[in-house]
C-alpha cells in the first residue's frame, strides 16, 4: 500500500475587505472556531486560529491533495457565507479580501507562531495591522523561506 508522509507547515494571513472591522469581538471565538471546523474537515491539522476585527491568521499542516490556493479559497468563501448567514444576514456585508499571505514554518517555528497568533489583541494595541503586514512580509522576503503572495490592498493600494 503506498501512502504519502507529508508536514508542511503554513501561516496565513488575510483580511477582510476594505480592512473594516466586521469580526467583532463577541463573533471571533465562533469564527474560529468554523475555520478550523473548515479546515479539519480538508484533512489539515489545525494549530492555531486567531486574529483581530479586520484580520484572520492559520496556522495550518496542509493536506497533500489540497493546494495553498484551494485552501484559501475554501476558508474563505465557506466563513464568508457563514459569517453573513449568522452574523449579517439581512446586509449580506461581510468579505474577505481577495488576497492572503502565505508562508511555509519550520517545525520548531510553531510554538513562536502559535503565542504570535495568540497575542493578537496586545499586538494590535500597540500595532496596526498594515505595520504587521508590512514586517511579515518584509520578514519573509529576508529568509529563505518558501512564500506565495497575493496582491492584498489597504486603503486601495497594493502593498505587494
Amino acid at each position: 500500500m503506498d501512502r504519502i508522509i507529508h508536514r508542511s507547515y503554513v501561516h496565513f494571513l488575510f483580511g477582510t475587505r476594505d480592512n473594516k472591522p466586521f469580526i467583532l469581538q463577541p463573533m471571533q471565538k465562533r469564527l474560529w472556531s468554523y475555520m478550523g471546523g473548515i479546515c479539519r474537515r480538508m484533512k489539515m491539522d489545525v494549530h492555531e486560529i486567531g486574529g483581530e476585527e479586520n484580520h484572520a491568521h492559520l496556522l495550518l499542516s496542509l493536506s497533500p491533495h489540497i493546494s495553498v490556493s484551494m485552501t484559501m479559497q475554501n476558508v474563505k468563501s465557506i466563513s464568508s457565507r457563514w459569517m453573513n448567514d449568522t452574523f449579517y444576514p439581512e446586509k449580506r456585508i461581510f468579505r474577505w479580501q481577495s488576497g492572503y499571505l502565505a508562508h511555509t514554518i519550520h517545525q520548531s517555528e510553531l510554538s513562536l507562531y502559535r503565542s504570535y497568533i495568540r497575542n493578537q489583541k496586545e499586538l494590535h494595541e500597540k500595532t496596526a495591522f498594515e505595520t504587521e503586514y508590512s514586517r511579515l512580509k518584509n520578514v519573509i522576503r529576508e529568509s529563505n523561506h518558501e512564500i506565495e503572495t497575493r496582491f492584498m490592498k489597504f486603503n486601495g493600494e497594493p502593498i505587494l
